[in-house]
């Protein structure tokens, strides 16, 4: 069996996981806030939606700079941007 080496061919992009979910994290300034609409005694769906904002954060975190809070309010989760 003989193998040809080839350039300039893409690598596929992977098609693992999901798309993360958008949060405008990039349209805030320090003081600004968002509510992640839920129900805040359904202790899964916070855990699910607080995962979600983890993973976005994580990767904004990677290009710009910021801190960010969150806390469970009567109607879900809010998140501010702190510094």
């Amino acid at each position: 069996m003989t193998f040809t080496v080839e350039s300039g061919i893409e690598m596929p992009k992977r098609a693992r996981g999901r798309t993360p979910t958008k949060f405008p994290m990039q349209d805030m300034s320090v003081g600004d806030s968002f509510l992640i609409s839920c129900d805040p005694q359904d202790k899964k769906v916070l855990a699910n939606w607080r995962r979600k904002f983890l993973v976005a954060k994580t990767a904004f975190l990677k290009q710009f700079e910021g801190e960010f809070k969150t806390a469970t309010v009567s109607d879900g989760v809010r998140v501010w941007r702190s510094a």
